[in-house]
């Protein structure tokens, strides 16, 4: 019969780990190993509550038991391993907790690895004497990995009259490798050196010193000083002459063929053709800049010594003779700006460095730069500065280089101030496929649709609105501000309000409605006055004023009627939107006042 072998791990009623003791690899000291993890287990049939959770030595934890473990949970503790040192490293993990056994401890333990360099010997002496110009036996360098871990080796670099072989770019553990280092002098006397290996061991770089002697057959030449640095000259002007003292160390005549200086140097000899064993002669060197700055030359000298050509490395700096202008900044960059606005204008400082007066002939420019604005005049004192100021107004979009152009007296005019910026921009106009035009009657609601897009690398807040509602209307925009850096639809509400007509008031039910008549005051007047005159002709005054009374209660009683008896006149039209044809105008404008527009049209039935 087939038999199946299972396994597993059985936790024990209570609170169990799944692991006691954690166990590292080699890890390179100052790296962190990949986690290990140890699980909880609480078996314990009530929540588990974790006081702390706590770590020493070279190791860290995270865990998700967080305050407490419910009953028949768990959780898991991620143990990492990080050494500071080589070797074997231990520490553990406390944990304290609500339940019987507490605290629980998980012991760690790893190891350190790192490289060790150890060199035998640590020095080289190359005894005999070698000839100049020849290359002795190699001496060897012996170099032991006696760490743990790989050695990384970067670089093995011998100095001047030595050289070396390597060792390549890796050593293993335990293992070595041979440094081979010979002596090839190109001088006479003792000579000293040393190689340097650059690795990842945690002594690096390390050093093997060397030396060696070199004598010369035939002739040799020794130079002092091998180099000479001149302190500032006018330009225009010839320094004091400084002196280099060549020797003849070896046991034969020097003859020398040539001695050429280079640069912005002169130079002047007493050396002649030969030089005899252990003579000297000496070389006067002058400096006469051609340019304001650093100038670098040499004297080389061409002889039928050991090392020929022999070199003497010159350096100098020129100063200005006369005017001498410089300037705070070469280029201005402006960055994004609007097509056809205006920055806020840059600043150069123009400084006058040299010993006499600067004249400017003109200060001009050009592209979409505005004509700078100065305080130089036509002319700067020696010493003193002035100030050039300039703005930038976009024509068109992408980059805009122009340049200031300075014409003036002093060496390297004209001069330059190179410009550059960015002209941006954005449009308004209506979407593929549709139209910036609507037909609606009076009291409906009409909307536009349309797309606002960048250029140039705009990228600003927009805040847009809407002008020219038709009467009884309203016109939004939505949204009514955004960020511009891609394009954008914004949608466009008109709203008018409907036209009624006249309705006149009725009457009761079934009853037409009426008009009284309409008596006015002056007409009334008129008729008093006409009763009374005509009563007082055929009645007498008695009589007349009994007519004019009855007269005025007429009268009284037909206002009466007039004001309350008959209906309300009729109501006129509403006032809705007119029919015509309308312009609402929708903007975009930006918080520094750059905007563009674009009408619709509207026509209301």
């Amino acid at each position: 019969m087939p038999v199946i072998t299972l396994t597993g791990i059985g936790f024990a009623p209570g609170i169990s780990l799944s692991s006691t003791i954690l166990i590292f690899a080699d890890q390179l000291v100052g790296t962190t190993s990949a986690p290990q993890t140890v699980a909880l287990n609480n078996g314990s049939g009530t929540s588990l509550a974790i006081t702390s959770i706590v770590t020493s030595g070279d190791f860290a934890q995270t865990n998700t038991c967080g305050s407490s473990v419910a009953s028949g949970g768990g959780c898991t503790i991620s143990v990492t391993f990080k050494p500071t040192a080589r070797g074997t490293r231990t520490g553990a993990i406390i944990i304290t907790d609500s339940g019987s056994g507490s605290p629980r401890t998980i012991t760690l333990t790893g190891t350190g690895a790192a490289p060790v360099v150890t060199l035998v010997p640590l020095s080289l002496s190359f005894t005999g004497n070698q000839t100049v110009g020849t290359t002795s036996m190699p001496l060897p360098v012996t170099l032991t990995n006696s760490g743990n871990a790989t050695l990384t080796i970067t670089s093995i670099v011998a100095s001047l009259n030595f050289s070396t072989s390597n060792c390549g770019n890796s050593l293993a553990a335990g293992a070595s490798c041979t440094i081979s280092v010979i002596f090839t002098p190109t001088m006479p006397g003792l000579l000293t050196g040393m190689v340097t290996i650059t690795d990842n061991a945690a002594d690096s770089p390390q050093i093997v010193n060397l030396t060696g002697n070199a004598i010369e057959i035939g002739p040799a030449v020794m130079l002092s000083p091998l180099s000479l640095t001149f302190d500032g000259q006018p330009l225009g002007s010839i320094s004091a002459p400084k002196t280099v003292t060549l020797t003849n160390t070896g046991n034969a005549a020097l003859t020398i063929t040539r001695i050429d200086p280079s640069g912005d140097f002169t130079r002047t000899d007493n050396c002649g053709g030969s030089v005899p064993k252990g003579a000297s002669c000496t070389i006067n060197v002058s400096f006469a800049p051609k340019a304001i700055g650093t100038r670098a030359g040499a004297i080389i000298i061409t002889d039928n010594a050991g090392g020929s050509p022999h070199v003497i490395n010159l350096i100098g700096t020129g100063t200005p003779s006369g005017p001498a202008l410089s300037l705070s900044s070469t280029s201005l960059d402006f960055g994004s700006q609007p097509v056809g606005t205006t920055s806020v204008a840059k600043v150069v400082t123009l400084t006058n460095n040299g010993t006499s007066t600067l004249a400017i002939t003109s200060i001009g420019n050009g592209g979409d730069y505005a004509p700078p604005t100065n305080t130089c005049g036509g002319s700067v004192a020696a010493g003193a500065s002035c100030t050039i100021s300039v703005t930038f107004t976009p024509t068109a979009t992408g980059t805009r280089n122009g340049a200031i152009i300075i014409a003036d007296t002093a060496p390297g005019a004209p001069h330059a101030i190179a410009l550059t910026g960015i002209g941006t921009d954005f449009s308004i106009t209506p979407p593929p496929g549709s139209t910036n035009t609507a037909t609606i009657s009076a009291g409906q609601t009409a909307t536009f649709t349309m797309t606002i897009a960048p250029s140039g690398g705009f990228n600003d807040t927009i805040t847009t609105g809407c002008s020219g509602a038709p009467p009884g209307g309203a016109c939004s925009v939505s949204p009514s501000a955004f960020t511009l850096n891609t394009t954008t639809k914004i949608t466009i509400t008109v709203t008018t309000t409907a036209r009624s007509n006249a309705v006149p008031v009725s009457g009761p039910q079934g009853v037409p409605p009426h008009v009284a008549p309409r008596l006015d005051l002056p007409w009334l007047l008129w008729l008093l006055a006409v009763t009374s005159l005509g009563s007082l002709a055929m009645f007498g005054r008695k009589r007349a004023s009994l007519a004019f009374g009855m007269t005025m209660l007429l009268a009284l009683l037909c206002l009466g009627c007039a004001g309350g008896a008959g209906a309300p006149a009729p109501v006129g039209p509403t006032a809705g939107t007119p029919p015509g044809n309308y312009a609402p105008i929708v903007t975009a404008s930006t918080s520094n006042g750059f905007s563009h527009s674009s009408p619709l049209s509207l026509t209301v039935k």
